[in-house]
């Protein structure tokens, strides 16, 4: 994706280039986490760079960044040619479910326990319960206080999903979403990490929606 940048004379604007980067990982966050709000900083870039002026840089979230928490982005200029790279930290706050009450651990939390609020995410948006529906009679792996969120590793889910089934895999990316069919490698519950075959013989690992599905990151 490219991100026009205003330009300071012959140099490179680095402020400029720190707010298309930082709106370039909103963009992505907000693409993967809908109904969520995102703030992200840039990191300083060492002023005593010389770079001349890109019209157009190339922003890329480098390898095992994720859209958040902390991360690094790749930057880099077709003409004239540079490339650096700039650190980030996003804040993603969105729909959680939340305990209405102090619940104690082995507890199977139901509607009359809970109730929807917003929370600042801790970690990945995915591991966040939205809907009650989706705790599926998961028992609670420790106690919790009042107005706690609920999320995947806190619960103990009987698996859905059984070795050699066969499971609708959804991929989405920034501005597509591909579904074709795997066999599931092993047995997996709601939020848990499964491994599936896919027809060209690969294999692949998501995480079990709700729905049944299992959600694997392009």
């Amino acid at each position: 994706m490219c991100h026009a940048v205003a330009q300071a004379g012959d140099r490179q604007d680095f402020q400029a280039l720190r707010a298309a980067a930082a709106r370039f990982v909103a963009d992505r966050a907000a693409l993967a986490y809908p109904g969520t709000r995102t703030e992200v900083e840039a990191g300083p870039i060492d002023a005593r760079l010389q770079l001349p002026t890109c019209p157009q840089p190339e922003f890329a979230l480098s390898a095992g960044s994720t859209l958040w928490g902390s991360g690094n982005l790749a930057v880099s200029c077709a003409a004239p040619a540079w490339s650096l790279y700039l650190t980030y930290r996003t804040t993603i706050a969105g729909p959680a479910l939340l305990t209405r009450r102090p619940l104690p651990a082995g507890i199977a939390p139901g509607p009359t326990d809970l109730i929807k609020g917003e929370v600042e995410y801790a970690g990945d948006p995915d591991r966040y319960l939205r809907d009650p529906a989706s705790l599926r009679g998961g028992a609670l792996t420790r106690p919790l206080a009042k107005n706690s969120p609920i999320t995947i590793d806190m619960l103990r889910i009987l698996p859905t999903i059984r070795p050699g089934q066969r499971v609708r895999i959804v991929v989405e990316g920034q501005g597509f979403q591909i579904s074709q069919e795997g066999i599931a490698q092993s047995q997996a519950g709601i939020g848990e990490a499964l491994r599936l075959k896919i027809a060209s013989g690969r294999f692949v690992q998501g995480t079990v929606q709700p729905d049944g599905t299992v959600r694997v990151r392009p």
